[in-house]
């Protein structure tokens, strides 16, 4: 807010947030934890990606996307599918069974 020169008056009306919670995120000692939603929204605004803000939250580690999923990627995914344990498989890209099941469903759909 400092940077774009926006008064907490201001992003209230913006956004529909009470002033007060606005004033309350500008405290950076403080316990007030906003919910996703004004997070998302206050984001939007500032232009600042989610990333940026929840990265700093204690403990929690957003790993970054190991997957570009370009045709080749997807073709070595089906043929995993195909042919790994589909718990091995879960590990190999870092995501769950139903996952899988329905990128395999869409991948193998596109060739």
């Amino acid at each position: 807010m400092d940077r774009e020169e926006l008064k907490p008056s201001v992003v209230s009306e913006w956004t529909g947030i009470p002033v007060q919670t606005i004033y309350q995120l500008r405290k950076h000692n403080n316990a007030y934890k906003p919910d996703f939603i004004t997070t998302i929204v206050l984001c939007d605004l500032l232009k600042v990606s989610i990333t940026e803000v929840i990265k700093p939250i204690q403990g929690l580690n957003i790993p970054e996307s190991k997957t570009k999923w370009d045709m080749a990627a997807k073709q070595e995914f089906v043929y995993d599918y195909n042919k790994m344990d589909i718990e091995v498989l879960c590990r190999k890209y870092n995501i769950t069974q139903r996952t899988a099941t329905e990128y395999n469903k869409n991948f193998a759909r596109e060739f």
